[in-house]
């Protein structure tokens, strides 16, 4: 399964999934445990679910659009936010600008988008990452600047370097450390375990990953934004012919060659479930492309415009 993981700049963090399934009860393992509830949807509507083991069961009636957001249970060491990913699910990370990823997980790429960094890569492992830090008084020229030095907690190890304001060193935490920043210079060597360095006015992300072609980084990127961007901007969106699913296409098409027809029919000639139908012919109502009366206590059905 693939997974959409965005860090917010306020320190959230947001786990999302949408696939088409075609089961009659969907199991989906939730890659890290829930704090909450998730959210559920089969076609866009909210549906019920049930957690067992950490898996969703979801009852799609056959085939729909199964979408989940949810946000997981997280803990807190050596002032990082983090949480475990148990699942070797494949994810796009998602990381605002301003906010330090260390993703403990087989990094298989990265780029930067917009002043925002994507990274893809698969579990398991511990996902762990730090919101900015708060502006820093400055203090008078002349009186050195304080460093701090971490250890113990979760990640065992955790020295900070002396730097110009006090900050935590992630070396031996991850495989890869990244920072987001517009003046952030992409390096990939193949030598030594990566260290995110940090100054006033500079960063610097070394990376400890296998070098791919300008290709492959232009279509992760073009994969990793489209699933990161279109699918929160998908709800704002007013619903036209053009974003209709299959399903309703097949429906609609149908009514456009019969001229109408009842509700059953369509269910046994296109050979789709009845609860899937309707659930189309719904949302077909709902963007005025089809009309619905009632005859003989049946649903009769005709395309929009038709005499």
């Amino acid at each position: 399964m693939f997974w959409v993981i965005t860090l917010f700049a306020n320190g959230t963090v947001l786990l999302l999934f949408n696939a088409t399934l075609v089961a009659t009860v969907a199991n989906i393992s939730l890659p890290a445990p829930p704090a909450s509830v998730p959210e559920v949807r089969l076609d866009g509507i909210p549906v019920p679910a049930l957690i067992v083991n950490n898996s969703l069961v979801v009852p799609t009636g056959g085939q729909g659009v199964v979408t989940v957001r949810y946000v997981p249970r997280l803990g807190e060491a050596d002032n990082l936010l983090y949480f475990n990913i148990t699942t070797s699910d494949l994810f796009a990370i998602w990381v605002q600008r301003g906010v330090i990823a260390v993703p403990k997980l087989r990094i298989i790429n990265y780029t930067m988008l917009n002043g925002d960094l994507l990274i893809v890569a698969k579990g398991p492992g511990v996902l762990a990452y730090a919101k900015p830090a708060p502006p820093v008084a400055t203090q008078s020229a002349g009186t050195p600047r304080p460093t701090t030095t971490q250890s113990g907690g979760l990640f065992p190890s955790l020295t900070a370097p002396s730097a110009t304001t006090s900050s935590t060193s992630l070396n031996n935490i991850a495989t890869t450390a990244v920072t987001t920043s517009t003046s952030v210079p992409l390096t990939q060597p193949t030598t030594s375990s990566p260290v995110l360095s940090e100054t006033s006015t500079t960063h610097q992300v070394v990376h400890t990953a296998q070098e791919l072609t300008p290709f492959l980084l232009v279509a992760v990127a073009v994969a990793a934004s489209a699933l990161g961007f279109a699918l929160y901007r998908k709800a704002r969106m007013a619903p036209s012919a053009t974003q209709l699913s299959e399903v309703d296409s097949e429906i609609l098409a149908y009514l456009h060659k019969r001229g109408g027809a009842y509700e059953a029919q369509i269910a046994r000639e296109l050979s789709l479930p009845r609860t899937t139908v309707h659930r189309a012919v719904r949302r077909l109502a709902e963007q005025g492309l089809i009309k619905i009366e009632k005859r003989d206590g049946k649903n009769w059905l005709e395309p929009t415009g038709s005499s």
